[in-house]
């Protein structure tokens, strides 16, 4: 009965055993053996149990032999060894000078420690201390480097990790877990980490996003609205456009290719410039300042001018209109009897024989503008011709009778009865001015500026 007893209370010793979770040992040399079973009477060989160390890591199990006769049999089973040894986790950490049963196992003082322990003749002993930036590793009882996102952490500890996921600091400090995988994205709540939703501005390219940059500048590739930039989107691309004020105006400020405007372009700005036909030329149309061409402008308008009274080239060879011909080109009469000489043969025209410029008349009853007494010369059609034009200043005084005392007519009545003595319209224009153009009055046989939209008479020539 005794014997018995002994056995159980064996058993049991063996049986006892805790998780280990403390370093992870040198392979033990198998446990202690298992104690051998009591004789029995009967030969009958004692259980033995070596299934789990002791709080050591490894004590052997017992064996208990039934009562018997012989005692042949000593327990056999209680030979095989204990499972592990000092190897594997321990359960509670080892104490620095606690007895241990594992020589040159190796173990960590607790969870985030720096002291490492090792088994040294059967006691805990100081297996030196891991730098600052280190922490002993209890999977192997070696310094390992404590994770950067874990550094003054306590285990659990929570953070954003690569690719949008949850990570988690171990006990130890000197590894991690993945805890979650966002669907959205992972961001830093006070000291947690946690998942947001997928929004714009979160660095993730979601649908119906053309981009996402995780910034709210609009001046860079990927705008706050999370769309790639481009012209006309109503903001300015750094390095790649001079402007952008989302629109397709091209006579503003900013083109529709978010150039900012600028003579020669091809578009004529607004309030900016008076042409521009995008080129460099002086001699058509739109000069290359972006004015209209005109007389006195100093370039020469081709099919327009003859000449341009400020081009520096030919300052003293051009008439004000423009013109190299304007001056009177006919021959000067010998004699007095020559100079009023008219052909009043053929109805509705005068032919002066001198000049050998052909006149109409009678005037037409109506007062014209300048541009407008233009147009009408340009378009009348007399006496079987059709290229009647509005006299020169100088081809008007031409037919001006200064023997004639005001107030006139001052014209010969033969060659040109029922003359009304008033203003009457040239073609020429007032040097330096848009406005104003010359006339000549047969009232009192002068000549002077009018203003280009008063209505006066009308005397074309050819």
């Amino acid at each position: 009965m005794r014997k018995n007893c002994v056995g159980l209370i064996l058993l049991l010793l063996g049986c006892s055993s805790k998780a280990r979770t403390f370093g992870m040992q040198s392979a033990g040399d198998g446990g202690r053996t298992g104690l051998a079973g009591a004789s029995g009477a009967n030969g009958t060989s004692g259980a033995s149990s070596a299934s789990a160390g002791d709080e050591e890591g490894g004590a052997s199990g017992a064996s208990v032999g039934d009562a018997g006769t012989g005692g042949a049999d000593d327990g056999g089973a209680g030979n095989e060894s204990g499972a592990g040894g000092e190897s594997g986790a321990l359960a509670e950490p080892p104490t620095l000078g606690h007895s241990c049963s594992t020589n040159a196992a190796l173990a960590c003082a607790g969870a985030a420690q720096k002291l490492r322990l090792v088994c040294d003749s059967s006691i805990w002993r100081s297996n030196g201390t891991c730098a600052a930036t280190e922490n002993c590793d209890q999977t192997s009882g070696l310094c390992a480097a404590i994770v950067p996102e874990c550094r003054g952490a306590l285990g659990g500890h929570s953070f954003c990790a690569a690719s949008d996921t949850i990570g988690a600091c171990d006990d130890d400090l000197v590894s991690t877990r993945v805890v979650q995988v966002c669907v959205g994205t992972c961001t830093v709540s006070g000291v947690s980490a946690v998942c947001v939703p997928a929004t714009c501005g979160d660095g993730k390219v979601q649908t119906g996003e053309e981009c996402d940059d995780r910034n709210a500048v609009d001046t860079d590739a990927c705008t706050s609205a999370c769309k790639n930039a481009k012209c006309g989107d109503g903001f300015t691309w750094a390095s790649h456009e001079e402007c952008d004020d989302g629109n397709a105006v091209d006579t503003d400020a900013c083109t529709s290719v978010c150039k900012s405007a600028k003579c020669g372009d091809g578009f004529t700005w607004t309030s900016h410039e008076e042409c521009d036909d995008g080129n460099s030329s002086n001699a058509d149309t739109c000069v290359a300042n972006c004015k209209a061409a005109t007389c006195g402008d100093g370039f020469v308008w081709t099919a327009k001018e003859d000449c341009d009274y400020m081009d520096p080239a030919t300052p003293d060879l051009c008439s004000r209109a423009c013109l190299t011909n304007t001056w009177a080109e006919w021959p000067m009469p010998t004699a007095l009897s020559a100079i009023s000489t008219y052909d009043t043969s053929q109805a509705g025209v005068v032919l002066d024989k001198v000049t050998k410029l052909m006149w109409q008349h009678p005037l037409d009853a109506n007062t014209y503008t300048w541009a407008a007494a233009k147009t009408y010369c340009a378009g009348l059609v007399l006496g079987g011709y059709s290229d009647w034009r509005l006299p020169s200043r100088i081809e008007l005084v031409s037919i001006l009778d200064p023997t004639v005392a005001a107030p006139g007519p001052t014209i010969n009545a033969i060659g040109f009865p029922s003359t009304p003595a008033t203003f009457t319209w040239t073609s020429s224009p007032l040097a330096f001015s848009t406005t104003q153009a010359w006339n000549v009055e047969f009232g009192s046989a002068g000549t002077g500026p009018q203003l280009i939209t008063s209505a006066y008479r009308v005397r074309c020539v050819r």
